[in-house]
């Protein structure tokens, strides 16, 4: 008794296939991967990582070799020259000035969330020059920040929402939970204040976010409004290992010393420079044959109405 095919007895120059592994169906060809480098917070360090970048110069450099690697878009933080978390405008400008002259094109997805305790508009953007950003965050509702509370009220929600698409700058929906989750398609969607494709930014193991594990991450997709484009932000040690599942399920990934102080869940390894996460992004989506988006299919999948930046778009006031 043999398993062997026995081409003289059944008399066929083949054998024939008995085990049809090949019939599974192929998947859709995935969407080409959105990676946004997170290079620094309002929060991290130095105590915590010495490799923390904080002037304008030092941002830039970690930028220049994230842009340099693949990263399309840049999450935007300043800080003040004692390494503080900046709302001054005048620190904001050189941080443009410096790295667009150093990446030409790269996206801004901009971050005007404070004051924490105040979410009114006029207090969280009416102060600040909307046109550097291609997205600003919304954060999908209150949460505790550390010792403090950061507010955002349902009334904060819609009308900072009306404010940007009213303006051309595409809302950046920050969720931290299920619950943000239906919230979006209860207070946004279906009232029609955002227009598809809607940028859903999904934050777990942030501050008061669900925690980052994969049965947590699947049951937030379970949730997932149709014509979004879904990217994961993951604080602590489990990035890597999230990451690599979001790459694979087709969604797009925000790395960076914002979120994240050590390399691998098991190791004390620290992050070097915010360009390193980026790369290794890159290996795994060519590991699972996944192309990098390219800017202009990045701004195409956000569904942003141009590119900016580029050599039509007016110069700013501050670099005339």
């Amino acid at each position: 008794m043999t398993d062997r095919f026995d081409r003289g007895r059944f008399n066929v120059e083949s054998p024939k296939v008995f085990w049809p592994v090949h019939l599974e169906p192929k998947t859709p060809e995935p969407d080409p991967l959105i990676i946004m480098t997170a290079p620094v917070g309002g929060v991290i360090i130095r105590e915590q990582n010495p490799n923390q970048p904080y002037s304008a110069e030092e941002i830039t450099a970690q930028v220049k070799q994230a842009y340099d690697a693949g990263a399309q878009i840049h999450h935007f933080h300043v800080r003040d020259e004692m390494g503080f978390g900046s709302e001054r405008m005048e620190d904001y400008y050189r941080l443009y000035d410096t790295f667009t002259k150093e990446c030409p094109g790269m996206l801004v997805s901009l971050n005007l969330t404070r004051p924490l305790d105040n979410d009114s508009i006029e207090e969280r953007f009416d102060t600040h020059d909307l046109s550097l950003g291609d997205t600003v965050i919304i954060n999908l509702g209150s949460m505790n920040v550390g010792p403090k509370v950061f507010i955002n009220s349902e009334h904060f929600i819609v009308e900072g929402c009306r404010y940007l698409e009213e303006r051309g700058v595409k809302p950046e929906l920050a969720v931290y939970n299920q619950r943000m989750l239906s919230d979006l398609r209860e207070l946004l969607i279906e009232p029609g204040i955002i227009t598809p494709p809607y940028f859903i930014n999904m934050c777990m193991g942030i501050h008061s976010a669900i925690p980052a594990t994969i049965p947590n991450l699947l049951s937030m997709l379970e949730l997932m409004p149709e014509d979004a484009t879904w990217l994961v932000s993951v604080g602590g040690r489990n990035w890597l290992p999230m990451l690599s599942a979001v790459i694979a399920l087709g969604g797009h990934v925000r790395v960076g010393m914002e979120d994240n102080v050590y390399y691998y869940p098991h190791s004390d390894e620290k992050i070097d420079n915010g360009a390193t996460p980026v790369k290794k992004m890159v290996q795994i989506a060519e590991a699972l044959g996944r192309p990098i988006a390219t800017i202009e299919q990045t701004a195409q999948l956000l569904g942003l109405p141009q590119l900016k930046k580029s050599a039509t778009v007016q110069i700013p006031k501050h670099q005339a």
